[in-house]
């Protein structure tokens, strides 16, 4: 608004006095005009500025806690940046480098092989525009030999060219994420084949099993052919049951999940249980949280945890035992948890450390799959089981399930 038609205006009024006071109105005003503008400009281009610093600050804050080397390089030649690990990396303080030239600091330091020098890929990007992606080269850093990969690229502002980014990632780190991927497709494909033969195996299994009962049949006067074939059909179920497990791990069914009461669902696993408890002089005792919620579950994979956890308990306890199971949820940390403890010959930490592998089995006859599938039953609920044990202390093993896997009841 321009303030000039207001000192214009008021020598179209004829009084002397109306004029100088008009006037004076004039002025006050257009200095209250200015004042408003110079307050908001002042405003905006301070708030701008803040807002550059602290985004300024924070890149730089991410630039020095990532485990790669990161310099800049202005087109003067000169380093104007470079993060902690880059420091680091070439034994210098940052001080000693930035505001330094690059031949400088980097020369003698960083070393590559052959007859270039880290300071030719620079100056391509600088004066020349070219920019290498993940280019490996061989360095030494002091003497000592490293493997890494450059990556260069220019800094453009509005004022035009103003330098080259530089990265320095260690080569090492790339191997090893490259062997974990091929190691774990490699593993994959092994699995999937495994599965497939486990399957085919049934087949044949289930003819044998029927051929050595037909001949039980028709030699059923003969003791040693009826005694052999009761062998070999155990035998063969028991086959049969590893295989079953092992595709159950390789493949797990689809979930069906409902809202369940997981009071109820331990009480029908009690009942189960009870008769095997009564034959081996085991006592349960259980304890229910009135305040759990109705959990999201699969009702016949949780029953299926449930009394493995159990028959493992039962298998630990050698002489008059007890189990306990408690059932709690805790609001704060959002988690319903479901608790079995035994007082059996417990675990040292070595067999501890390995109950989770398929396979591992410190039981006669086991197979060693029956807790890796509770383990991997919870997982598919969004939970996890945490198992404590020490020699002649007994066991623990607590089930977890988060926040996400219930539904409040109606």
């Amino acid at each position: 608004m321009s303030v000039l038609p207001l000192v214009v205006l008021p020598f179209f009024f004829g009084d002397p006095e109306l004029q100088v006071l008009m006037i004076f109105l004039s002025l006050i005003w257009g200095i209250l005009v200015l004042a408003l503008y110079r307050s908001f400009f002042h405003h905006y281009y301070h708030h701008e500025a803040n807002e550059e610093k602290d985004a300024h600050f924070w890149i730089g804050e991410i630039l020095d806690r990532m485990p790669f080397v990161i310099f800049i390089v202005s087109k003067e030649e000169t380093i104007v940046y470079i993060n902690d690990y880059g420091a680091e990396f070439i034994n210098l303080n940052r001080q000693d480098v930035v505001s330094k030239k690059l031949q400088e600091c980097m020369g003698k330091r960083v070393i590559l092989d052959g007859s270039l020098e880290l300071s030719d890929f620079i100056k391509d990007t600088l004066y020349h525009r070219i920019a290498y992606e993940q280019v490996p080269v061989g360095v030494r850093i002091n003497g000592t030999r490293e493997m890494v990969r450059l990556t260069t690229y220019t800094l453009n502002q509005k004022e035009g060219f103003q330098g080259t980014f530089v990265m320095l990632t260690d080569d090492r780190t790339g191997k090893v994420f490259e062997e974990q991927i091929e190691r774990n497709e490699c593993l994959t494909a092994v699995g999937q084949m495994a599965a497939g033969i486990c399957h085919e195996i049934r087949n044949p299994l289930q003819s044998v099993k029927g051929f050595v009962q037909l001949l039980g049949e028709e030699n059923q006067d003969n003791e040693n052919v009826k005694a052999y074939g009761e062998i070999i059909i155990s035998e063969i179920d028991r086959a049969n049951g590893i295989i079953q497990e092992f595709l159950q791990l390789a493949k797990p069914s689809v979930a069906k999940f409902l809202r369940k009461d997981m009071n109820a669902l331990v009480e029908e696993v009690i009942l189960l249980m009870s008769s095997e408890a009564l034959m081996q002089n085991v006592a349960i005792k259980a304890r229910f949280d009135e305040k759990m919620p109705l959990m999201l579950v699969d009702e016949s994979r949780i029953k299926q945890v449930l009394i493995n956890l159990l028959s493992n308990a039962f298998g630990a306890i050698t002489a008059q035992g007890l189990i306990e199971i408690d059932t709690k949820y805790d609001a704060e940390a959002a988690e319903a948890k479901v608790t079995i403890s035994d007082n059996g010959t417990g675990m040292d930490p070595e067999t501890l450390a390995c109950i989770n592998q398929p396979f591992f089995t410190t039981k006669e006859g086991g197979t060693g799959l029956g807790l890796p599938i509770c383990y991997s039953i919870i997982e598919d609920h969004g939970g996890h089981i945490q198992v404590e044990s020490a020699l002649g202390k007994g066991t623990t093993c607590t089930i977890i399930l988060p926040e996400s896997a219930y539904f409040q009841p109606d």
